[in-house]
């Protein structure tokens, strides 16, 4: 009996060991969906209240660090119809700016149903479980238009289709004044659409083939000038400066006296870090220096050579600040602290991945810790630093953390594994 109950408390144990293994993949997300559904409900106004339909909703498709945005459109096309009836057109286009590409949804689907009275109601995955319609419904599958100005790919439904004449039916039909239309969105895409664009700037930088020229040159190169530093001093070559920086070709040649030293308000590792990197291509950012003020030296030093290179340095320093984030994702102080510095920095991609992740995953927490009325001073002057706007004319980042987050509580998503 003993080596039975032995043998129970072994099987108990695999089995309690293989469902927490289970778990813990799951919240490590190592068990990732295939695609992602975004579904949206959009109550539109009574029907016969306007003449002129023109109805739009911003929603927004949020995964992890990635979100996009997207404006839903139902509109009356006056170049169509009759005066005394209404030719409904409905469309989804991207709403962002033009550098960012939209991803293209597997599928687009549109379904409309009649409800009959004006109750609260709350929407499911079917919203016939949860309110009263009447028999009129109808779904359709989008068409895919390239908007021939700015090449987007705008979501539309055909005038062939079964779909767009009964809703123009519904429009048109006065017996039916007084209701109210819900339509539903869904859209597909594939995980990788929400991973792919962060996956870039997140994955560890492979470290860069140095220049063989370059290389050359600084082995054989005279250390003939010094860069004082505030914390030390590094021996360069003044031929190499006067090759790759406009700013010491114009010191070289202001020079009445040819001093071999320049003193900089720079740190040492920030300038050497520098000097590697213009001179062999070579860029790695240690995790010891990941902080506002080394960024900021070593963008401010940067200045100081050709503009190609610093382009170049501002992608490479925030593509390692995306790799850090992604492996400290559990931690929501790093994301705020990062937050601010893409903001202070102009580091777009590293913004709105923060600002993704933020609303995705610790809205709650976050909006209970930095808030007006937390007892904690750091927390209250970081509440007071992210509630700033850039300008008079531009929202803060809690109004804009707070806008995302209510575009994206529009959608209820569903896992497709």
């Amino acid at each position: 009996n003993f080596s039975t109950a032995e043998n129970g408390r072994v099987h108990l144990y695999e089995m309690v060991k293989t469902a927490s293994t289970r778990i813990a993949a799951y919240i490590n997300d190592e068990v990732r969906p295939k695609s992602v559904t975004f579904i949206m409900h959009w109550c539109l106004p009574r029907l016969g209240d306007t003449l002129a339909l023109d109805e739009a909703i911003l929603f927004m498709t949020a995964y992890r660090f990635d979100s996009y945005e997207w404006s839903a459109r139902m509109y009356r096309d006056l170049t169509i119809s009759n005066i005394d009836e209404c030719s409904v057109d409905l469309t989804i286009e991207p709403v962002g700016t033009a550098e960012r590409e939209h991803p293209i949804a597997e599928f687009c689907k549109f379904l409309f149903q009649i409800i009959e009275n004006d109750r609260l109601f709350s929407f499911t995955q079917n919203p016939r479980r949860e309110c009263d319609i009447d028999s009129i419904s109808e779904e359709v599958y989008a068409m895919k238009n390239t908007n021939a100005i700015n090449q987007k790919v705008i979501y539309s439904i055909s005038h062939e289709t079964k779909f767009w004449k009964r809703l123009n039916e519904i429009f048109n039909n006065r017996s039916l004044n007084g209701r109210r239309i819900i339509l539903t969105i869904m859209m597909r895409f594939a995980i990788g659409d929400f991973e792919s664009n962060f996956h870039r700037f997140s994955s560890t930088s492979t470290t860069i083939h140095q220049n063989e020229y370059w290389c050359q040159a600084v082995e054989n190169a005279h250390r003939d000038y010094k860069l004082i530093c505030v914390d030390g001093e590094l021996a360069t070559s003044k031929y190499l400066l006067f090759l790759s920086s406009p700013h010491f070709r114009r010191r070289f040649h202001d020079e009445d006296n040819q001093s071999s030293e320049c003193h900089l308000e720079f740190m040492c590792a920030a300038v050497k870090q520098i000097l590697i990197f213009v001179y062999t291509e070579a860029f790695t950012l240690d995790t010891i220096h990941i902080n506002y003020p080394y960024i900021r030296q070593l963008i401010a030093f940067g200045k100081y050579f050709h503009f190609s290179y610093l382009v170049d340095l501002k992608k490479r320093i925030e593509a390692q600040l995306c790799a850090h984030l992604y492996n400290h994702i559990s931690e929501p102080k790093i994301i705020v602290d990062f937050l601010l510095l893409a903001s202070n920095l102009d580091f777009p991609q590293l913004k709105r991945h923060c600002i993704s992740g933020i609303v995705s995953q610790y809205y709650l927490a976050f909006k209970r810790k930095y808030n007006f009325n937390t007892e904690n001073f750091n927390d209250r002057e970081m509440f007071n630093v992210l509630n700033r706007g850039e300008s008079i004319f531009s929202p803060s980042l809690i109004q804009k953390i707070d806008i995302n987050y209510k575009l994206t509580k529009k959608i209820n998503i569903v896992y497709n594994y």
